[in-house]
């Protein structure tokens, strides 16, 4: 009968257990990351969006570049539902202010602001994984492109960003 090396078999499962172990850390930390990354993205879209929405004096929200284009409040209203539609498909349990009002300067200021406070708490919560986070991806790119579009319409306005 062959003696088993017990000191050995030890080592070769301690070794085993720390790789493990270290692997699952470092997948934990850049889980965190992540996350954290998405939230200071969300923060920065957000703060972003109420700066440029307060830029425009409430007269202005009305203006149009060209008959065939929103107003700077339609464009308010289309970053309003794009982030109803991001709450909806991630169950967050965001319950719109249902602000109909578009040329309501404070109203739709509040409104994004609220909605914005709601995904952060939604991810403070713990809600996240990769689905999540492809979500909230996408949806940080189509807001940098509504974002945009309102510093064309301040700038046409001759208004200073």
């Amino acid at each position: 009968m062959q003696k088993i090396n017990l000191p050995y078999i030890a080592l070769i499962v301690l070794v085993v257990v720390s790789i493990f172990s270290f692997k699952v850390a470092h997948e934990n930390m850049e889980t965190s990351s992540q996350l954290e990354l998405l939230k200071t993205g969300i923060k920065r879209a957000g703060d972003s969006s109420v700066d440029l929405l307060m830029a425009m004096p409430e007269s202005h929200y009305t203006f149009r570049p060209n008959e065939e284009m929103k107003s700077f409040a339609g464009e308010a209203g289309h970053m309003i539902r794009k982030l109803e539609q991001l709450h909806n498909s991630l169950n967050t349990g965001y319950a719109s202010q249902k602000m109909r009002n578009l040329h309501n300067k404070s109203a739709i200021i509040n409104e994004i602001d609220y909605s914005f406070d709601c995904l952060q708490t939604s991810l403070e919560m713990g809600r996240y994984d990769q689905d999540v986070h492809a979500r909230i991806t996408d949806f940080l790119s189509v807001n940098e492109n509504q974002r945009n579009k309102l510093m064309v319409y301040l700038v046409l306005k001759g208004i200073e960003i």
